[in-house]
């Protein structure tokens, strides 16, 4: 197969020792967890509520970059905000990306990321646009263009605190309208199948998306 793009990780692995990993607070821990209740897609997407929320409801373009988990980020503060809101403002997704510990190198952790949504926040798309972001350098120089002052209003939109989860549908689906960063692992091969696998072997490759 001949890829026309060059082929991406946007999600590492998680650099860090296993006894630091063991640390995380996972949100099994500190909550507990309903059992989710499971309808029909088709019925739930009817819902109105649900009409507009998927109406309104964009998703950035990451392009040909490398920034699918500050893009992710970017929406999940747009989703939370719209949930206390009820207006849809697109978050900008070159905001943290340009702040990542392994920069210049590609992709981002979610470790790192989730520490500079703490950080940092989520800016609107309008004071740092993205939408013709099309190369990994384009938006690595981002914040060339961001003013000392978005710092202030990214205060307003950043997150409290994350929390890990063990990753389990039923535990993403009790969580009722909370956005999650979900990530996956795969291996070059899977795109050279009619039917994408998943293959457990050295997935070299890394996509992070929201989960709501």
């Amino acid at each position: 197969m001949i890829f026309k793009h060059k082929i991406h990780t946007g999600l590492l692995s998680d650099p860090r020792p296993q006894e630091l990993k063991d640390k995380d607070w996972h949100i099994e821990e500190l909550i507990p967890l309903k059992a989710p209740n499971w309808i029909d897609y088709e019925v739930w997407r009817q819902q109105p509520e649900n009409i507009q929320m998927l109406k309104d409801i964009q998703v950035s373009n990451q392009h040909q970059t490398s920034a699918c988990v500050s893009y992710s980020l970017g929406l999940i503060g747009a989703i939370n905000n719209y949930l206390e809101e009820k207006k849809f403002k697109q978050f900008s997704g070159s905001w943290l990306y340009p702040r990542r510990d392994n920069r210049p190198a590609e992709g981002m952790w979610f470790g790192n990321a989730s520490d500079l949504f703490v950080k940092y926040g989520g800016i609107f798309n309008s004071l740092l646009p993205d939408a013709n972001f099309t190369t990994e350098r384009q938006v690595n120089l981002a914040l060339e263009d961001a003013l000392p002052s978005f710092e202030t209003i990214g205060q307003i939109y950043r997150a409290k605190n994350y929390f890990w989860t063990n990753g389990t549908i039923d535990a993403v689906a009790s969580l009722d309208y909370k956005p999650v960063l979900l990530g996956v692992r795969f291996h070059i091969d899977e795109w050279n199948r009619e039917v994408p696998t998943i293959l457990r072997d050295n997935p070299n490759y890394g996509h992070a998306v929201v989960v709501l």
